[in-house]
């Protein structure tokens, strides 16, 4: 069995969601062997993440994790965000040769475009986030047709749905780069179900690869064989690039 928890504060006490889970019954994903991911699962994923954007209401529950989110990822403030993707940009330009074809500058066009609009944004109603959605984290549960998030740690809520909207699914689908066949149908499924808008799902997806990016092109996290690297960073900027397209 392993346990899901999503943990949060009220009145001086933790409390938490758990679910216990039999392993044996269904699919725990390594974040490095994604092919075992299904096609027939993706509806079951995109189910999961509309559930969790809607469970914030307006309750002890919403300002509990307003007020004790560890996450960055809770900053609905527009400055917030373009100063992590900036100091995500430098980084990966100081080492641009180690990450060709990544399209730095469709990243800062979109950016100035939609500057006016993602400030305005700021003081939405709000929206839940995992904030560690990645393949990893989800199990199968193959009897009752869904996936059960795993990992709640750094759990938050953002008001600002125009950055933030995409940001579980962005996670996961940059994730899926050794599968790319699934990815790819993940990618057309969200936006089929209109689940966010272009816009959304560019901006969420904008931070999402270059934070992973980051690591893969820094020299002191090159740790892994050279061809894992090479193929992880493809798979990402090749997936970048499709979203921008839209």
């Amino acid at each position: 069995e392993s346990t899901v928890a999503l943990i949060s504060k009220k009145k001086g006490e933790y409390w938490s969601l758990v679910e216990h889970l039999d392993l044996k019954k269904g699919v725990l994903v390594d974040g490095e062997k994604t092919k075992v991911l299904k096609p027939k699962y993706i509806s079951w994923i995109l189910s999961g993440i509309s559930r969790i954007e809607a469970l914030p209401g307006r309750g002890e529950f919403q300002r509990a994790l307003w007020k004790h989110s560890f996450s960055q990822n809770a900053d609905p403030k527009f400055r917030a965000y373009k100063s992590r993707v900036n100091k995500f940009l430098r980084h990966v330009e100081a080492h641009k040769s180690a990450a060709p074809g990544f399209p730095l500058a469709d990243i800062r066009d979109f950016i100035k475009e939609h500057e006016t609009d993602f400030r305005k944004a700021e003081r939405g109603s709000g929206i839940l986030l995992q904030g560690d959605m990645a393949p990893n984290n989800l199990f199968i549960d193959l009897p009752k047709k869904r996936v059960v998030f795993l990992d709640w740690e750094y759990a938050s809520i953002n008001k600002n749905e125009e950055l933030y909207k995409a940001f579980d699914f962005a996670n996961t689908y940059f994730r899926l780069w050794q599968n790319p066949t699934f990815q790819r149908v993940f990618l057309k499924e969200y936006m089929r179900k209109k689940l966010a808008t272009k816009a959304q799902l560019k901006a969420a997806c904008i931070l999402q690869s270059l934070r992973q990016i980051k690591y893969l092109v820094d020299p002191k996290y090159d740790v892994e064989s050279g061809a894992y690297l090479v193929r992880h960073k493809k798979g990402i900027t090749n997936a970048l690039i499709e979203v921008l397209r839209l």
